[in-house]
């Protein structure tokens, strides 16, 4: 695959189709020691997939680099990757984003989505990503008594009050609802079907608690992602030719939901120190029929 944003007017950068793709989310390598994290890799290779999907929560900021680099070095195929909160732990946002950008360009099978702009699997799928951020949009931020570490260990966030801790959280949900307003509607005019990888479920839907139902008005403003949500749907509005499979994690909650009959929503399961393979899709399958 290439490593530049792929053009419309540009030949299809593909050496080989993709048709393995394994996804992971919230895999939290920072809970896990040497050589639990060389048992995991080895789990990853052993399915055979042709790439694998991060959708955020790789670990955290002091590890992240040196994390990269390993899954980099581990795995033979591309890696795709979006970043999750968890992962600016121990640090800034604008630091660790641009510190992943100079790990991604040494490192030529890591791809981080917000720079790759559309990634193409196949002649029909591709892959387009942002981290995103949970924005206050669903639930009553303002009286919930949720108090996340994000607020305490991303230095964008440190001494901010509740407003302006709103206020950040919807700037950095906008951009990556910018980001997608730019790149999925490029997608669908060469591609039939758009994998979305982001870390925030977009719909409170796919914002499910450990029970299994819906988050709460305490919990749902930062687990959810309104701005994205809305931004994602009005790009899939009159296409229904098309379909959209959206990737996330950060609930740590399995939940797959039908948003509309063109967009599907998937949220990964997780437990820290304890990372799991939520599914290895074969993407020569419509969305509907992936398990």
């Amino acid at each position: 695959m290439s490593r530049t944003q792929y053009r419309q007017d540009e030949p299809l950068p593909l050496s080989e189709p993709i048709r393995r793709l394994c996804w992971i989310t919230d895999s939290h390598l920072d809970f896990l020691e040497a050589d639990e994290k060389m048992r995991f890799l080895q789990l990853i290779r052993e399915q055979e997939a042709d790439a694998v999907l991060l959708t955020g929560d790789i670990s955290v900021a002091p590890d992240l680099d040196a994390d990269l680099e390993l899954l980099a070095e581990s795995l033979d195929g591309p890696v795709l990757l979006v970043l999750g909160n968890h992962d600016y732990y121990g640090g800034n946002i604008a630091g660790v984003r641009e510190k992943v950008s100079a790990t991604v360009a040494r490192l030529e099978n890591l791809y981080w989505l917000p720079e790759s702009g559309i990634v193409p699997l196949n002649n029909e799928v591709c892959v387009v990503g942002h981290g995103g951020w949970s924005d206050g949009g669903y639930g009553d931020f303002m009286n919930s008594h949720v108090d996340l570490s994000d607020f305490y260990k991303i230095g964008d966030f440190m001494g901010l009050s509740a407003a302006d801790r709103l206020q950040k959280m919807q700037e950095l949900a906008d951009g990556a609802a910018a980001h997608f307003r730019t790149w999925v509607p490029h997608a669908l005019e060469r591609f039939a079907r758009v994998i979305v990888a982001t870390h925030v479920p977009p719909w409170p839907d796919v914002c499910v608690g450990p029970s299994g139902e819906g988050s709460d008005q305490d919990w749902l403003p930062h687990f959810c992602s309104r701005r994205i949500g809305e931004a994602l749907l009005e790009t899939m509005v009159d296409r229904n030719d098309h379909h959209m499979l959206v990737l996330c994690g950060h609930s740590h909650t399995h939940a797959r939901v039908s948003i509309t009959d063109n967009v599907t929503a998937w949220a990964g399961q997780a437990k820290c120190g304890k990372p799991q393979i939520q599914a290895i899709l074969d993407i020569d399958q419509p969305f509907a029929k992936l398990t």
